[in-house]
């Protein structure tokens, strides 16, 4: 009996094959006979539902519907095999086989409305993947570029399927095993360490260090070599068109902020050397300077680029790709931040620690004129135009980089911190000479008076006011050409420094 009941089965499978076959050839003749056939191909397919082999009619309908046009529309092409074509041609030319499949996906299914078949996941998406797998190169990891583009043209197929398909039937599609071959071929992870091989190699192939100065300037004006690759690498990643995609965005995130963070250290570690010892590494001979010894302009492109890097476009496309990383993207700006500002502490302290060091040569002036019968001073000392250099050297060094309205308020911030510093220097430093120039000039007289007398004292007074008075007009020869070059330096400061610099003119001459 039993043996009976599936002769009868299968002839009747046989039948509803071969009434399939028939009703799906007259649902693509002629418009006029459309609906008729419909209808058949309504009951044929409700009889495989009633004998539960819906199944077997999905096969079959693989078989009728898309395996041949499918061919016809997948066929490998030297475009997509070979490497040599740009990975941009050969990617357009798989989203247009996947735009030719949908079509006839979309066509096809137009007849096959309402008949509660799931046409995409079962007979339509296993042709396709298996004549896509036939193409191993599509898959071809080695070529980063091309595989990267094929990888988004195939997930912007399969987001286009899914978007036909109601909740059900893309779980039907996840779970099936074709789904899973599919998916498997893109082998993102060894994709992710090649990427990340070739980040490493072309940040170690800017080895020279982090001071290096770019030898050519991009759009970014970032003005240090590292800094630079850095840069490029990081917006190689995250920009529209980079080597990102969703699926390892949390790699390519901590791949970031490893760098980042890398960056961050070698900055924070140049910022904690010595000022002093940074100046006297800089004023050692070319043959004894340190190779890592920082100048002016290493010191404010280093700053720059740090405060470019916080307020820059890199943590904002990571922002924008990952939303959720905004509270890390803040912590990053403020670190960024505060080493720029540390760094621009330190290059002040250089600075002011060599003016310092210039102003000293102040306290030789009484020396040049006392009993030395020298001439009136006609010039300034020489330490003045030191002095001026400092500061002619610091806004040579700036004018690049204070180009950018961003970067511009940092470098502003350290002019006027090391010439309000400078100011405090050599008004302290001439109240000293001043103070020494008044008690050498008191304990002469009270010398002479001791040895001849308060009344032949008054005769010898003249020649003790004569040195002096070189003195004072040697310093007030140095404070009013200090205070003209530096204002003629810098002419946006005149108003907020004009009296600090006219007081030390003032105070030579209240002390005369």
């Amino acid at each position: 009996m039993r043996r009976r009941v599936d002769h009868i089965k299968n002839q009747l499978i046989v039948r509803l094959r071969e009434q399939l076959e028939s009703v799906t050839r007259r649902l693509f003749a002629e418009e006029g006979r459309n609906r008729s056939a419909g209808n058949d191909l309504r009951q044929v397919l409700g009889s495989y539902r009633s004998l539960e082999l819906t199944d077997q009619a999905e096969l079959q309908l693989q078989e009728l519907l898309f395996k041949s046009p499918l061919k016809e529309i997948l066929r490998s092409s030297k475009e997509l095999v070979s490497p040599t074509y740009p990975p941009e041609h050969s990617a357009s030319v798989f989203l247009k086989m996947n735009n030719e499949a949908l079509s006839l996906l979309h066509e096809i299914g137009a007849k096959f409305q309402d008949l509660q078949i799931n046409l995409t996941a079962n007979s339509f998406w296993p042709v396709y993947v298996c004549l896509v797998l036939e193409i191993p190169e599509i898959f071809n990891y080695a070529h980063t570029d091309r595989f990267q583009k094929m990888y988004l043209v195939a997930m912007q197929f399969v987001r286009a399927l899914e978007e036909s398909l109601n909740e059900d039937q893309r779980g039907i599609l996840h779970k099936s095993a074709p789904y899973a071959a599919f998916m498997s071929k893109w082998n993102l992870p060894t994709y992710y360490r090649i990427r990340y091989q070739e980040t490493c190699n072309n940040l170690d192939a800017c080895s020279s260090g982090l001071l290096e100065l770019a030898t050519k300037p991009n759009s970014s004006d970032l003005r240090l070599a590292l800094s630079q690759t850095l840069h490029q690498e990081l917006i190689k990643i995250w920009q529209e068109d980079g080597i990102f995609l969703n699926p390892l965005r949390h790699r390519f995130l901590k791949l970031t902020l490893e760098l980042l963070r890398s960056y961050l250290t070698l900055a924070k570690d140049e910022s904690l050397k010595d000022p002093k010892t940074i100046f006297s590494e800089r004023q050692a001979r070319p043959a004894e300077r340190p190779e890592s010894v920082q100048n002016l302009d290493q010191g404010l492109a280093l700053i720059n680029d740090l405060v470019l890097f916080g307020t820059g476009d890199i943590l904002l496309c990571v922002e924008l790709k990952l939303p959720e990383t905004k509270t890390v993207s803040q912590a990053l700006k403020e670190e960024f931040s505060q080493t720029a500002d540390a760094l621009l502490m330190q290059q002040s302290n250089v600075l002011v620690h060599e003016c310092t060091i210039l102003l000293r040569q102040m306290s030789d002036i009484p020396r040049q004129y006392r009993r030395t019968n020298r001439e009136h001073p006609t010039a300034s000392s020489p330490y003045v135009a030191c002095l001026v250099s400092v500061f002619d050297r610091l806004a040579k060094a700036a004018e690049l980089p204070s180009k950018n309205v961003v970067v511009r308020p940092q470098l502003e911030k350290l002019i006027s911190v090391c010439l309000d510093a400078v100011i405090g220097k050599f008004h302290a430093q001439l109240v000293e000479v001043l103070t020494g120039i008044r008690k050498a000039g008191d304990s002469l007289r009270k010398l002479r008076e001791a040895r001849i007398g308060a009344s032949s004292s008054s005769d010898n007074k003249p020649s003790s006011n004569s040195d002096e008075d070189k003195m004072h007009h040697q310093l007030l020869i140095d404070a009013g050409d200090f205070t003209t070059k530096i204002l003629a330096t810098f002419p946006e400061q005149k108003a907020r420094l004009g009296s600090s610099l006219d007081q030390l003119s003032h105070l030579i001459q209240h002390d005369k």
